[in-house]
This record gives structure tokens, C-alpha cells and sequence, in this order.
């Protein structure tokens, strides 16, 4: 079961995911877990990788954009020096939403 706080979530990606949609990215992956963490949409635009990580917070006692960037990015690090099934000769750009 899912509790309400967790539907929230997945709703405001579900309209992360539609807004890129919108402008011209390709959707790819939702929630791609590895051991070190989860990566909510992964998309591409044209050449690039798009990796997605989509915040809704009232409260700033839960990190700051900036705390999410250094986290995602060591995310992308750790998939990439994986090789994962994802496409090798692409960029790579991180958002925040």
C-alpha cells in the first residue's frame, strides 16, 4: 500500500515526466535503483542523457538544491562507471526540478 505522502510524489514526477515530454526530451527510465541510490527519471535529449531528480519540499530541514545536486551527481558517477544498458556516447546534463 501506498501511503498519501508517497502518491505525491509519484504524481508530481508523473508531471515532471509530462512537462519534459513536452519539451522534446525522450523518456527512458523511472526510478533506476542501483546500491547507491535511486534516480527518479532518466531521459534524453537528442544526444544527451538527462538524469532527473524531482523535489517537492515545504520544509528546508530536508536539504537544499544543492545538497540533492551533489548526491544526484554522485549517483550518474556510480551508473555510468557501472556500464549500464544505457547509451555510452551520450552527454551527460543533470536537472532539478
Amino acid at each position: 500500500m501506498v501511503s498519501q505522502q508517497q502518491q505525491t510524489g509519484f504524481d508530481i514526477e508523473l508531471k515532471a515526466q509530462y512537462y519534459l515530454q513536452r519539451q522534446g526530451l525522450i523518456y527512458l527510465s523511472k526510478h533506476y535503483a542501483c546500491r547507491f541510490g535511486e534516480i527518479d527519471l532518466i531521459m534524453k535529449d537528442q544526444q544527451c542523457l538527462v538524469f532527473v531528480e524531482v523535489r517537492s519540499r515545504n520544509n528546508p530541514n530536508f536539504g537544499s538544491a544543492i545538497d540533492i545536486l551533489v548526491t544526484l551527481t554522485a549517483h550518474v558517477a556510480a551508473i555510468l562507471a557501472l556500464g549500464t544498458a544505457f547509451e555510452s556516447a551520450c552527454q551527460v546534463n543533470w536537472k532539478l526540478i
